[in-house]
């Protein structure tokens, strides 16, 4: 008896996705620790007597802080680069023992896939340059393409989440990608209004998310919640600062020079240099750069703004692990809130030269900055919860230019 074929859902970007090799500007292992799993790491061990098999015995050491199975072991490195990384700038563990002898983070990004009731779900990290610009540059690059999967399955597929949990994510996310779509509301009113509806499902069980969000959706189109909106305070000095502690927590351990100079270039932009303390000619210059350059930039390129996080909404999966609806919508929110400000400190520095390459380039460094660092998330939520912005009336300061 045939199996059912199984069905493979991925947006367009990634269906069109080939990795450039050694002609990319960037590397993947660039700039972060390289976990291996454990079957990858008993495969090296078990490897013959040869001198990759020695450089794999000295430069794979046991992670025993956190040994679960997909981040059994680390790539131990001295530089930026990893000790597999060649001067051709290609993998030598590919190179001499084939795909297979990958651990799994390296063979399977820039993508992630995981398991659904319906068959296998991708996406990718914009932390990839050219998943950035295939992602971004064009609108309708994350419509959804449908195949039959042919071949192997993918590796480090991770498992469905129970039935209920999954249509309640997938019923948030549906809501999600709908707000970020509508440019009937400026972009910082979509997010808010997707997390009214986060705050309401976080109170319910998964089973009772579906029903809640089939009339929530109509009470966010509700012309009386427009102007409730209208009156959500700006405050601009506590965003700026908010974002310039997160900045500079992070900063020290940043190894990915992109992202250090696109927010050098955002900070001179905003004449607001590391040590110099916020003021109201910071306050004002930010105010200025958002009117006569960021706004007009994204009346005409609306579609970056929008594809990076629908992006983030897809690659992540905010609203499907029913303990933590809101702390993930206000993960995204953080995401948007120090995204945003570079962009307009960019945009400031550069102005007529402040061009679409310009963005992808920001948000792929930045995303490769933030995405493996569940700490700095940590510490981002907690120094959210200090400030008192979690409510959100609050959250709408970080949001609203």
């Amino acid at each position: 008896m045939k199996s059912k074929p199984i069905l493979l859902t991925v947006p367009a970007y990634l269906a069109d996705f080939r990795c450039p090799g050694a002609d990319c500007e960037d590397h993947c292992c660039y700039g972060w620790e390289i976990e291996v799993d454990r079957a990858t790491y008993r495969r090296y061990r078990q490897m013959k007597d040869t001198p990759l098999a020695a450089l794999l015995a000295r430069s794979v050491q046991r992670n025993r802080r956190d040994p679960f199975d997909a981040r059994y072991a680390v790539i131990r490195r001295e530089g930026d680069d990893c000790p597999f990384l060649t001067r051709g700038r290609l993998c030598r563990i590919h190179a001499e023992l084939g795909e297979a002898f990958l651990p799994d983070v390296c063979a399977v990004f820039p993508r992630r896939w995981r398991a659904r009731k319906n068959g296998i779900e991708g996406s990718a990290s914009l932390a990839c340059p050219e998943i950035a610009r295939l992602a971004l540059e064009h609108p309708d690059s994350l419509r959804p393409v449908r195949t039959r999967l042919t071949g192997p399955m993918p590796r480090a597929v991770a498992p469905p989440l129970p039935s209920q949990a999954e249509a309640a994510g997938m019923k948030l996310r549906e809501l999600a990608l709908a707000l970020i779509g509508n440019r009937r509301y400026p972009v910082w009113e979509r997010l808010l209004r997707f997390g009214m509806a986060c705050e309401a499902a976080g109170r319910k069980p998964p089973a009772g998310i579906p029903a809640l969000l089939e009339s929530f959706g109509r009470q966010l189109d509700d012309p009386a919640l427009d102007r409730i909106l209208a009156d959500t305070p700006v405050l601009t000095g506590l965003q700026l600062q908010i974002v310039r502690r997160l900045h500079d927590e992070k900063l020290p351990s940043v190894r990915v020079r992109t992202f250090q100079e696109c927010t050098a270039a955002a900070f001179a932009g905003l004449d607001w240099p590391a040590g110099r303390p916020f003021d109201a000619a910071v306050n004002r210059r930010y105010d200025r750069a958002y009117e006569q350059f960021y706004q007009p930039f994204f009346e005409r390129h609306g579609h970056l703004l929008e594809n990076t996080l629908a992006n983030y909404i897809l690659h992540y999966d905010p609203g499907f692990q029913p303990g933590r609806i809101y702390e993930d919508y206000l993960g995204l929110v953080l995401h948007f809130a120090m995204l945003k400000t570079y962009l307009i400190g960019m945009a400031a520095s550069e102005g007529a030269d402040f061009s679409p390459a310009r963005v992808v380039r920001l948000v792929c460094a930045f995303t490769k900055v933030m995405e493996p660092d569940a700490a700095f998330r940590r510490f981002a939520l907690d120094l959210l919860a200090q400030s008192g912005c979690t409510d959100l009336l609050r959250v709408a300061v970080l949001l609203r230019n």
